[in-house]
């Protein structure tokens, strides 16, 4: 009903004349720290997002462009810049009628520099609208993922395309008006990071480990054992996931076998965890990470660090042309400690 709701509001509000998104520009920067909560930051610059408010005194026309009362009050339906979904009005048939208070701010003429338009033919409405179909996608994603054992590779691949979605929906709120959502997000990532490393990789080298087995002996080697050491000399078998061990009992042990299975379990494990890297730890938004390579030789080791947040993750590797060869490290903090 809410996602019908938003769809509906954002088809409306679209079609008004006023159907933008404008900022307002302050004279002194000290004037736009006193609306801390509601600013966005715009190519460097704090402004006031938001929608034109009828009767408000800002006016636009699509000739003159905007104007407002130079020494009178101007009111702005304001975007919240922590939460896309909070849409300051709601329609009266095509009057948007504001929520509260709070989602109306009223500016002196005076302490205006200038107006601009910050999004044309869009709305706060049309951004909530979109901010809802972004999270129905992670959702779905979740669910999809949730189905798989956290051991197997569909868990991971599944897992990845989660985290490609709210690195998606990261960079789509940090380069609109919900960089304090965006943040949130940020802090999601790390999250669903630390799962794989903490709890989906420990799972799955304690799965690997404990499937060591008993396993039947080839028939060809029983059949010539007999035949050749007249029933002197047997065989054994164990595997485990990855490996399968074939040894003559007597002089190994089965407790010395599967001690053997064990180890390369967790010798293979730990090369996964060096070696296979997911693509999306390569692949971050430039707004976290960010990427240097030497340009005097092909060998050079290029270097991948996340310096915000509260996690990091590096990692140094050879190139090959367009590839790159993991070769050395991926750290993902634990909970409570903080980026360098």
């Amino acid at each position: 009903m809410r996602m019908t709701a938003l769809f509906v509001l954002a088809f409306v509000v679209s079609n008004q004349a006023a159907a933008q998104i404008i900022a307002i520009h302050f004279k002194k920067e000290s004037t736009a720290r006193k609306y801390k909560k509601y600013v966005v930051d715009v190519n460097g610059e704090y402004v006031l997002a938001g929608e034109i408010r009828r009767g408000g005194g800002i006016r636009f026309d699509p000739g003159a462009g905007i104007t407002y009362r130079g020494k009178k009050t101007n009111e702005i339906m304001v975007a919240n810049p922590g939460d896309p979904l909070d849409v300051p009005y709601e329609l009266d048939g095509e009057r948007r009628v504001r929520l509260s208070k709070r989602s109306v701010i009223a500016i002196e003429g005076p302490l205006i520099r200038r107006i601009s338009v910050l999004m044309r033919d869009q709305t706060l409405a049309g951004l909530a609208h979109e901010y809802a179909l972004r999270l129905e996608k992670i959702d779905s994603v979740r669910a999809k993922r949730d189905r798989f054992d956290v051991t197997t590779n569909d868990w991971f691949e599944q897992h990845r395309r989660l985290l490609a979605a709210y690195e998606g929906l990261h960079t789509w709120l940090a380069e609109t008006l919900y960089r304090r959502a965006a943040k949130k997000v940020e802090k999601t990532i790390l999250k669903e990071l630390r799962r794989i490393k903490d709890d989906a990789l420990r799972e799955r080298a304690r799965k690997a480990k404990e499937s060591v087995r008993t396993s039947a002996v080839p028939e060809g080697l029983a059949a010539a054992s007999r035949a050749l050491s007249e029933g002197r000399h047997q065989f054994g078998a164990q595997e485990s996931q990855h490996c399968r061990i074939i040894y003559l009992k007597g002089p190994l042990k089965d407790a010395a076998v599967k001690r053997l299975l064990e180890l390369a379990e967790t010798i293979i494990e730990g090369f996964r965890r060096n070696s296979s890297i997911p693509t999306w730890a390569m692949t971050r938004s430039t707004t976290r990470f960010r990427t240097t390579r030497s340009s005097s030789s092909g060998s050079a080791p290029p270097t991948t660090r996340a310096t915000r947040g509260t996690g990091t993750i590096s990692m140094a590797g050879r190139w090959t042309g367009r590839t790159m060869t993991v070769a050395s490290r991926w750290r993902v903090p634990a909970p409570g400690s903080h980026a360098a």
